[in-house]
């Protein structure tokens, strides 16, 4: 009896504690907010990071070019 009733308490501290985490993270992420104020600078190929370019657009392999 002791034994299941120390797992159902490590089971809640674990759900606890990971609920507490994800909410901490998602605070975080929503707070930084710098992500409006920033500048790109030039745009990559996501597979061949060589190729730049200074406008947006289709890189040569078909993908998106990816904001720096």
């Amino acid at each position: 009896m002791r034994g299941l009733l120390f797992v159902a308490v490590s089971l809640v501290v674990a759900a606890g504690a990971f609920w507490a985490g994800t909410r901490h993270s998602q605070h975080a992420a929503m707070s930084s907010g710098s992500e409006g104020t920033r500048k790109i600078l030039y745009y990559v190929d996501p597979m061949n990071p060589a190729h730049t370019s200074d406008k947006p657009g289709l890189a040569p392999c078909g993908m998106k070019m990816e904001p720096v």
